[in-house]
This record gives structure tokens, C-alpha cells and sequence, in this order.
């Protein structure tokens, strides 16, 4: 009864595209409805701020630990329109695993920030990857939903850091040490992620290397821009 009640009005959603050529690709939710309900572009950086808000929240800096595997187009997000806003929630979570080994309970100050620096690159990465129409084939996400990404992972961080007790200026600290990276630095450091975390030969990993120099590109530019 409890859980009818959190997820009414809440549905799953997916990228379309229309059949136009170099058409771009809108956000759909999956309500069943006949004729498609698209979120405006408005919406759209919401539900992506919204999300990465979640999930930046609920990491743990101090361990690394974090939600994974998580997927948009398994439906592991669902959203609510209310007006020009949506609300989203995070309805599955499969495992909580450290992103970096570890040979004590916590990291360093300096591994933590590294680890932090790998979270926040796959996860500006996975944000992006979802199947079109829900079931086809692995898509990424346009340009435009990087800013509020961004926004939405320092609003979560600076909820994680009021949970573990850091100080309010650490989302700051750590967006002046994450621009200390090269754009060359960051590049390298999310290839080898890729690499470690996707298959050479899965949908996800093909998609992704298509598009890593640009993203990274952009990621670093939204960082100094909003630093």
C-alpha cells in the first residue's frame, strides 16, 4: 500500500527520435499514454540534474562505495511531471561496490579525491547512455543535459559532505582540484576507465568511445566555466 502510494504518478522514460534526418533526440516518458509525453528541454536538465543529484548523494566518499550498476533504459529512474518541474526517484539499487580497492576501511585524503575525480567522470559517462524507445539500440544523450549534470552532482556532494562531515567549502576544494586536470589528463583517466568497466565488444563501450574526446572536451569546459 505504502509503495503504490510513493510511485503513483511516477513512470519510466526514454530518448526518441523522430524519423527526420539529423532529427535530435527528445526525452519521452513511458506511460502508455497514445500519443507520447515528451518533457520540454527544461525538464529534460532536470530529470538528468535530478538524477545525478541521487546518485552523487548517496556515495561515499571515504570508502568509495557507490551505486552501481545502475541504468536508465533497465528503469532504474522513474520521473513525475508536475507543471514545467519533474520529480524523479531512484527506485532500484542492485549493489553498493567501492569504485577503488581498498586495503583499509578508508581512503586517504588524496585517494579520496582521486576516487571522487573516477565517480564523477562515469558518472557524467552512464548519465548519458540509454536505449532509444526504452529497447534499441544503446544511444547517447545530447549536449545539453551536461550542465545540469554538473549542477545536480555538486548538489549532492555537498549532501554526502554534510553526512560525513566535511567542510562546507569541500564541493569547491574539490571542482579547483578537478580543474587542475588537463583536458589530456582527463582523457586518459576516462579511457582507462572505459576499459576496465565496459567490454571492447558491448554496445556501451562502442557508443562511448565514439564520443569520449568530445564529452570529455565539454565536461572540462562546463567545469572552468562554473568554477
Amino acid at each position: 500500500m505504502f509503495l503504490g502510494s510513493w510511485f503513483e504518478g511516477y513512470h519510466e522514460f526514454h530518448l526518441t527520435q523522430s524519423a527526420a534526418v539529423d532529427a535530435s533526440m527528445t526525452t519521452v516518458i513511458w506511460d502508455g499514454a497514445s500519443e507520447p509525453n515528451r518533457l520540454s528541454d527544461h525538464q529534460a536538465g532536470q530529470l538528468y540534474q535530478n538524477a545525478a543529484m541521487i546518485l552523487t548523494a548517496c556515495y561515499d566518499p571515504v570508502t568509495s562505495r557507490h551505486i552501481f550498476p545502475w541504468h536508465h533504459a533497465a528503469g532504474d529512474f522513474v520521473v513525475r511531471p508536475d507543471g514545467d518541474r519533474v520529480s524523479v526517484r531512484l527506485i532500484t539499487v542492485r549493489d553498493t561496490v567501492p569504485l577503488v580497492d581498498l586495503s583499509e576501511e578508508t581512503l586517504s585524503e588524496v585517494a579520496m579525491l582521486e576516487a571522487l575525480v573516477l565517480f564523477f567522470l562515469h558518472l557524467s559517462l552512464r548519465m548519458r547512455l540509454d536505449r532509444l524507445d526504452g529497447v534499441g539500440k544503446v544511444v547517447w544523450a545530447p549536449d545539453a543535459c551536461m550542465a545540469p549534470m554538473v549542477a545536480g552532482f555538486f548538489q549532492g556532494l555537498d549532501l554526502t559532505a554534510q553526512m560525513s562531515g566535511f567542510p562546507e567549502t569541500f564541493p569547491s576544494f574539490f571542482r579547483g582540484y578537478f580543474n587542475n586536470f588537463s583536458t589530456s589528463d582527463l582523457l586518459r583517466t576516462s579511457r582507462q576507465l572505459t576499459e576496465t568497466t565496459y567490454f571492447s565488444a558491448s554496445e556501451e563501450r562502442q557508443v562511448i568511445d565514439r564520443h569520449l574526446d568530445a564529452h570529455v572536451t565539454l565536461l572540462r569546459r562546463l567545469m572552468v566555466d562554473s568554477g
